[in-house]
């Protein structure tokens, strides 16, 4: 555990990641190692302590776990992570091609992957807690303390939660949510159009609407995978080859005139 008074942490130089920083102050404690400090200390702190705990003795590839619990005041307040240096968010734009495109979305399967296979589940999946160096052409998962085991249904806040249809109820959050999430994430990324916020606002049925119009291969996987909401899963990485030789520039131009079309009756 680290001890730290709140005197010797604002002596720590802040950090300010260019995403949604959900829940926390960031600060360096070297450039290679990040302190959080949680905004509300009081929201599931007994559920965050527990993660911690969980999660700082364990390995996952392309995830950024907690390292080490941070006492602050005599409180647990936060956690101790590696700092992925010189990475931007999913959000952001790069100059990276296809191909590399598709490594970084490997990677971060990887790390999906393997926290399912634990018995967790992720819950708050969007486009800010994917990350990606353009020049190690890696992607990694980061902002782990919200993460659900099966018991803590209901308990954390998350960006957004599914729903079928535009006035639809929400859906229960399982590892297969987060999968249909991260396929948002995916595509964001891969055609640089925010296809996130159109599965937030009308639901997987109108995303599925929108993805109708692509030029790939896996089109009918795709759409099978976006209906899975309790049987195995499909991960992103299974149709990766897929979207090798996709005319990129065609689907992007695609998606954009689908998105206007379809929001001009909302």
């Amino acid at each position: 555990m680290i001890y730290i008074s709140t005197s010797e942490l604002n002596k720590l130089r802040r950090f300010n990641p260019n995403g949604f920083n959900n829940g926390g102050y960031l600060f360096y404690k070297t450039d290679q190692i990040l302190y959080k400090i949680f905004k509300n200390p009081f929201f599931c702190n007994r559920e965050r302590e527990r993660n911690v705990d969980f999660l700082k003795n364990i390995k996952i590839p392309h995830a950024i776990l907690p390292t080490d619990k941070i006492i602050l005041d005599g409180d647990f307040r936060g956690y101790e992570m590696n700092n992925f240096k010189d990475s931007k968010t999913f959000k952001q734009s790069s100059r990276m091609s296809n191909i590399d495109r598709l490594r970084v979305i490997k990677d971060t399967c990887i790390a999906l992957r393997k926290i399912h296979e634990l018995g967790l589940y992720i819950g708050d999946i969007h486009l800010d807690n994917f990350l990606y160096n353009e020049s190690l052409v890696e992607g990694a998962l980061i902002d782990f303390d919200y993460i659900r085991f099966p018991i803590d249904y209901g308990k954390f806040t998350e960006y957004y939660r599914l729903k079928k249809e535009y006035y639809g109820s929400f859906i229960k959050e399982n590892a297969n949510t987060d999968n249909i999430k991260s396929f948002a994430v995916f595509l964001s990324f891969m055609y640089e159009v925010n296809l996130e916020e159109v599965l937030a606002i009308g639901g997987i049925d109108l995303f599925k609407n929108i993805m109708s119009v692509l030029d790939i291969k896996c089109l009918g996987y795709l759409i099978d995978a976006l209906d899975n909401f309790d049987g195995k899963i499909t991960y992103f990485d299974e149709l990766l080859p897929e979207f090798k030789d996709q005319p990129i520039r065609k689907n992007r131009v695609l998606l954009k005139r689908k998105i206007n079309e379809t929001f001009l009756w909302f």
